[in-house]
């Protein structure tokens, strides 16, 4: 087993959108404009003290999607990709904990589809937390020994720059979420 430490940077803004209806009921006779107003600080994912963090998850997906946008062939192994090793030879297991507080961040208001589908009928307003710049360490611990230097290397590189994390990021067909890798710590 490797270690890879990807010191990431971002290159855009990351908007957090997390799925959190069923944790916070509306309030009897609420509105929806009053409850998105009330709530919006809870689409993002944070520590127990309330730090902004990037979950491990969301860095290794990112990670997976960008390793088979690569379509990488393996030499020596005809017309197989490195997806497949990715997607169970990778493992990230810690987030990157931000220096921010969730009562610090700022919103971003969007008039979106109401049904969440790109280029639905009626619209409403939401809000997202927004973060302009943001960086840290993501540590990937590499099980599959295929798995290369350089080939971690290129996936995580294209991964920040046509993947994206995050909602409204670049892989979905948004702006945000790209990022760079800084510096790569291989052991």
């Amino acid at each position: 087993m490797k270690l890879a430490i990807a010191h990431l940077g971002s290159v855009s803004y990351v908007v957090f959108g997390r799925y959190y209806t069923r944790e916070i009921p509306k309030l009897d006779k609420e509105q929806p404009d009053a409850y998105e107003e009330r709530t919006w600080r809870n689409k993002l994912h944070t520590t127990k003290d309330g730090f902004v963090m990037i979950p491990p998850l969301m860095l290794k997906n990112c990670t997976c999607i960008g390793a088979k946008r690569c379509n990488m062939k393996i030499p020596g192994q005809r017309n197989a990709t490195y997806t497949k090793n990715f997607l169970s030879g990778i493992l990230c297991l810690d987030p990157i904990v931000l220096p921010i507080h969730k009562d610090d961040v700022q919103r971003l208001d969007l008039l979106v589809p109401s049904n969440g589908v790109r280029g639905g009928g009626t619209r409403v307003w939401k809000i997202f937390p927004v973060i302009p710049e943001w960086g840290g360490e993501a540590t990937f611990h590499i099980l599959d020994e295929i798995i290369t230097e350089d080939v971690f290397r290129y996936v995580i590189e294209q991964s920040g720059a046509f993947v994206g994390i995050g909602a409204m990021r670049v892989g979905n067909g948004g702006i945000a979420g790209r990022f760079k890798l800084n510096k790569l710590e291989w052991a």
